[in-house]
This record gives structure tokens, C-alpha cells and sequence, in this order.
């Protein structure tokens, strides 16, 4: 785990080569394997690194805004785009469904790779029927302009999370109720973080809003849940929210961490030391809280203990872009969207490729 004073993380020398095969798949839900290998040769990855997903056989997934998508074995590094099939070249998104097809969310729509290779699945997304919907473990969900539509498997069904008289404004580029994430409880609740509604909980009948201590004020952009069944919730301005199940706390507010020059004037204002713009939420085995912000480094909470980690101290940047569980311990992070390195929470490595 992290240390709890702040001795200086040791970025160590070893490279991490292209190696994630630490755990063995899940059962019944391996990741496609084509007969070919998918894409061409690469060397280095690109910029502009949006996401980072491992996959049920341990391979890397590495999604970027215009430059396609990076699939990387325990053997080579190949670099997949719109020539391979590929929806579109900024990818927003990877998940893996409970068949074990992988799932790339981006501007122009929605693709599907299996063994078979790339399918566009945006118009049975967009025009799936409406019913009434059963979350279930293993769920996916896809928001489009028409709502969210759930994938369990073997059907797709559309809903609204939207208030019946809601009708957005022709001239105004803005969506409220668009949902940024996503993330399904352990009691099987589906919560979503919108643009400027704050957090929607959905239990398969009815809606519940969470926009006070102001959530509403900016996106929420991530949401988990930890160990002891708390709800965090990530906003790009106005901070770190947990929900315990009866009481909404905005954590950014309590300590002091806001930036009002970037939540109020609607501007870009970096600050070094707010815990305003949190972009990516985890935790450890220790059980601390892993909070990622765009400009102020990572936070670790440990009970009430809060602690700042920046360059200063080892961070390869001070822009966290995004986190993600490794298999077989630790976390992959993206940092200032043009690197990757995988932290034990004592040191960072770099992620290189033979």
C-alpha cells in the first residue's frame, strides 16, 4: 500500500515488459482469439491514451483519442484502427461481456470484437425494443441520444433514466442527463454519472437522484463502490462525494481541496493542490481509497488520513487519466494521457514492450 506519511515513491529502473498473463481466465469468459493476428506491428504507443483494460487472458487493451486502440501479449505490441474494423479512432471505452467479446464505446458508435472479428452493433443499440429491464450481474450498459441500452449476454432492451417531460433544447449543445460511467452494486442497483444531474441510481423500476452538496455542478465522471459497500463518486469540479447509504458527503468541500476558479468560471484552472477534478476512483488490497484528479496527482485515503502524491514524490505525472486493477495485484495508470506504468502503491514501472 502506499505509505501513510510521504516518503518519496521510487520509480524503479526495471521495465515492465509486455507481460500480464499473472492470472489464469475466467471461467466461461475468455477473451476473442482470432486466427490471424488483428492489426499491424507496433513499437511504441501513441498519445493521447484514454483507457487501459486487461482482458480475461491477461492482454492489454489501450484505447486512445484518434489513434485507435493498442493490443499488447506477453509477446508482441499491434496497433488496431477504422482499417481493421474499428468503429472509429477515438475510443472512449473497452469492457469485456460475460461471453468474453470485448466492447469499444466511441463517438460514431458502439463495435464488438469476437473470434469473428469487428461488428458494428450501433443500430441494434440504438433501436434495441423497450421493455421493462432486469439488471443482473455481468450487464452491460451503452448510452446513445435515445437513452441506455442494457446487453446481458443475449439481448439488448432500451430505457430512459429521464424524466418523461424532458426535451433538450434543439440549439444547445449541453446534455444534461448524459451519462458519462456506470457501475452496478453489489445489491445489483445500476448507478450513473451524468453531465450536470449528478448520480442516477436504478434498480430495474424506479429512478433516484443524487445532485445535492453539488454533484450537480460538474460531470461525474467515475463511480465505485469499496469493500465496505460505500458509493464514491468522482466529479470533474467540484470533488470527491461518498454516499454510505443514508448521507451524501462531498469530501473535496469538508477539506478545504475545492477550485472555484475552474468550477465557477467554467475554465481551464489547474490547481496543484485541489482534489476538485477527480477523473478515476480504486482501491488497494490495504483498502485504501485510490482518488486519480487531471491536475493535482493521486490522493490516497486511508481512514480519515488523506495524502497527496504528485512528481514530487515518484508520480510519472501529475495528470491521471485513468486507473485500472491489474491481474495479479496493483494498478495500471495512464498519466498525463501519454504514458502507462503499473504501481505495487510503493513505485511506479514503466510499461515497455520488447
Amino acid at each position: 500500500m502506499f505509505p501513510r506519511s510521504l516518503p518519496p515513491f521510487v520509480l524503479l529502473g526495471l521495465l515492465a515488459a509486455c507481460n500480464a498473463q499473472e492470472a489464469p481466465p475466467a471461467a466461461g469468459a475468455m477473451a476473442p482469439a482470432a486466427a490471424a493476428p488483428l492489426g499491424e506491428p507496433a513499437r511504441t504507443l501513441g498519445t493521447k491514451l484514454d483507457w487501459v483494460f486487461q482482458d480475461s487472458r491477461g492482454d492489454l487493451w489501450i484505447a486512445s483519442n484518434g489513434q485507435g486502440v493498442y493490443h499488447c501479449t506477453d509477446s508482441s505490441l499491434r496497433h488496431i484502427t477504422t482499417k481493421h474494423g474499428l468503429c472509429s479512432d477515438h475510443v472512449w471505452k473497452i469492457e469485456q461481456d460475460a461471453n468474453g467479446a470485448l466492447w469499444f464505446t466511441t463517438p460514431k458508435g458502439f463495435c464488438r470484437l469476437d473470434e469473428r472479428g469487428f461488428a458494428d452493433l450501433t443500430p441494434i443499440i440504438r433501436n434495441a425494443p423497450r421493455v421493462p429491464v432486469r439488471p443482473a450481474p455481468g450487464d452491460l450498459y451503452f448510452a446513445h441520444e435515445g437513452g441506455i441500452c442494457q446487453y446481458n449476454g443475449r439481448s439488448f432492451v432500451n430505457f430512459t433514466i429521464t424524466p418523461p417531460d424532458y426535451r433538450p433544447e434543439v440549439n444547445n449543445a449541453s446534455r444534461p442527463y448524459s451519462v458519462y460511467c456506470w457501475l452496478q452494486d453489489r445489491a445489483g442497483n445500476v448507478w450513473f454519472g451524468t453531465e450536470q444531474k449528478g448520480v442516477c441510481r436504478f434498480d430495474g423500476r424506479s429512478t433516484t437522484w443524487f445532485s445535492e452538496a453539488g454533484l450537480s455542478d460538474a460531470a461525474v465522471r467515475c463511480i465505485f463502490q469499496d469493500r465496505a459497500g460505500h458509493l464514491w463518486f468522482g466529479n470533474n469540479g467540484a470533488g470527491l462525494f461518498r454516499y454510505d447509504g443514508h448521507t451524501l458527503t462531498n469530501l473535496t468541500e469538508a477539506r478545504g481541496l475545492g477550485n472555484p476558479a475552474f468550477l465557477k468560471e467554467h475554465r481551464v484552472a489547474d490547481d496543484p493542490v485541489s482534489l476538485a477534478r477527480v477523473w478515476t476512483l480504486s482501491d488497494d488490497a490495504a483498502g485504501q481509497l485510490w482518488v486519480g484528479t487531471i491536475d493535482a496527482g493521486l490522493w490516497t485515503l486511508a481512514g480519515e488520513e488523506l495524502v497527496q502524491h504528485t512528481t514530487a514524490h515518484g508520480l510519472p505525472g501529475n495528470s491521471i487519466w485513468m486507473m485500472a486493477k491489474a491481474q495479479g495485484g496493483g494498478h495500471w495508470v495512464i498519466t498525463d494521457g501519454t504514458a502507462i506504468s503499473r504501481s505495487d502503491g510503493r513505485s511506479f514501472t514503466p510499461l515497455r514492450f520488447r
